[in-house]
């Protein structure tokens, strides 16, 4: 939903529709016929290499997979004697064209993006990318050097380096559940932000937010222009600096169902995508973790399926215990099994 929000001179951003659960479930049947050891929980490339090492042979083949920041494709490469290709159990097949034309598009990856000779600010279109590539004998390294750098820059860095260590500052006494007033939508991401204030209003030590303060905080939340890591305009209250667009919720914003020290009542929301449907339950997201954690963030189930570590809690050593005595037991049967 935050994607379909998103336009690009004035066109809007083209969103696909989620694959169905079947759908879902027939491509790792596919996955786990091609190579016996698949598992979705397998996501470190050391243990692809060592657990599923036909998947891993074929992300590997420059013939069959290209990687790049922004995007990953798959081919067959047709060729007769191609064990991958035949594990996979299918071929080409295409009209016969003037010197096969029609099948060596069909066996090519897609081009990446090239810049135009002579307006660098724009790219080729499709035909002119291809005949650029084949005049200058351009390899996918070559394209991949015309991609822009999804890494901060150093200036960036910096920025997120100085905003980190304002808000160490006060971060033990204000960046509570206690003291939040008020959460403002940004306006890139949609992501919902915290907004702080270390006094709640009427405090009777004088130093909370007056009844200006509050209409000026209403003011801002229904009409202000707020991006992520931005200051709050009144000085009184604070959001966190070192905070960026797409980063998850902050933990402080669950705080719904109680109204104590006049904090705000929030909805529940996925912490990673912000949606607000199909919120899966805190024992299902502890099931999908990896690691023994304890007060895990809200998550979708669309979100729980992708594997991503969840910010939330620390460690819960009771469930950690279970899981070191259950391991212990499964090796001790499997040594008395091999005897």
């Amino acid at each position: 939903e935050r994607f379909r929000q998103l336009s690009l001179n004035g066109r809007p951003v083209k969103v696909r529709t989620w694959p169905t659960d079947a759908e879902t479930n027939e491509l790792e049947e596919a996955l786990k016929q091609f190579d016996c050891g698949y598992s979705p929980d397998i996501t470190k490339w050391t243990d692809v290499e060592k657990k599923m090492p036909n998947i891993h042979q074929f992300l590997s083949c420059p013939k069959h997979c290209r990687r790049s920041e922004y995007m990953i494709q798959f081919k067959l490469c047709g060729e007769e004697r191609c064990s991958l290709c035949k594990r996979i159990g299918r071929t080409v097949r295409t009209p016969t064209t003037s010197n096969n034309a029609l099948r060596k598009t069909a066996l090519s990856f897609i081009n990446g993006p090239v810049p135009d000779p002579k307006d660098p600010t724009h790219y080729l279109g499709p035909t002119n990318t291809a005949k650029h590539i084949i005049k200058n004998q351009l390899s996918h390294n070559d394209l991949k050097a015309f991609l822009p750098l999804m890494k901060d820059s150093s200036e960036a860095a910096t920025k997120l380096a100085t905003d980190m260590k304002d808000d160490r500052k006060v971060k033990k006494q204000l960046f509570k559940g206690s003291k939040v007033r008020g959460v403002k939508h940004c306006d890139e991401c949609d992501a919902p932000r915290v907004i702080y204030s270390l006094y709640e209003k009427g405090s009777t030590k004088g130093k909370g937010p007056k009844r200006r303060h509050m209409d000026k905080l209403d003011h801002f939340l229904e009409k202000g222009r707020y991006v992520c890591g931005n200051n709050i305009p009144i000085s009184i209250f604070r959001a966190l600096h070192a905070i960026r667009c797409y980063d998850p919720v902050e933990s402080q914003y669950y705080c719904a169902g109680s109204s104590r020290g006049n904090r705000v009542i929030t909805e529940t929301i996925c912490c990673l995508c912000y949606t607000s449907d199909d919120i899966a339950p805190p024992e299902e997201v502890k099931k999908r973790q990896k690691k023994a954690v304890k007060k895990l963030l809200p998550c979708c189930r669309r979100c729980l399926l992708l594997n991503i570590k969840l910010p939330g809690g620390g460690t819960d050593h009771m469930q950690r215990n279970m899981q070191k005595k259950a391991k212990k037991r499964a090796q001790s049967l499997e040594a008395i099994a091999y005897l």
